[in-house]
């Protein structure tokens, strides 16, 4: 399946492959009671991970059937900045996540699968300035685009370069 956040209903849209429509999730189960502002989703395997921005938490859904659905909601992490919005899961189910770039300045942060049911973790800082990023799953790699480049960082968070285009220098 397919999943697309509608932060204008405050729901993520469920669809097959061919574009037709299947359900909704409306975020009942988690902290917050609802999805306020969902923006950014990632899917692993059969975890869901979504972005509920403006309750500041990244909510986890593990499919229990076919599709994911609101009694499929697992676990949250809560107490994070206003605006959290993009989400990207590496091979080990650490969250990258990231506050929207239009509210605050767009740092992403790491944190772990242990992380999950806490509130406010710190996480660990990967970079500052993005705009938009994601994991490569074969080597989980994070790709992060600051409107002017794109900077590839490996899976320990050390600068591994600067990606533009077809083009790609490594830091030394």
């Amino acid at each position: 399946q397919i999943y697309i956040p509608d932060t204008s209903h405050n729901v993520v849209n469920v669809f097959n492959p061919d574009g037709s429509y299947l359900t909704q999730i409306s975020g009942s189960a988690t902290p917050a009671t609802g999805f306020s502002y969902p923006c950014g989703v990632a899917l692993v395997g059969d975890t869901l991970y979504i972005g509920n921005a403006f309750s500041g938490e990244v909510d986890r859904y593990v499919r229990s059937g076919n599709p994911i659905t609101d009694g499929d909601f697992d676990d949250a992490i809560t107490g994070l900045p206003f605006s959290t919005c993009g989400v990207a899961v590496d091979s080990g189910g650490n969250v990258y996540n990231a506050p929207n770039a239009f509210s605050q300045a767009a740092t992403i942060t790491k944190f772990a699968p242990s992380d999950f049911g806490t509130n406010a973790p710190t996480g660990t800082h990967v970079t500052d300035g993005a705009q938009a990023f994601a994991v490569n799953p074969d080597d989980d790699h994070l790709f992060a685009d600051s409107g002017t480049s794109v900077s590839e960082f490996d899976s320990s968070g050390a600068d591994a370069g600067v990606v533009f285009g077809n083009e790609h220098t490594h830091a030394d």
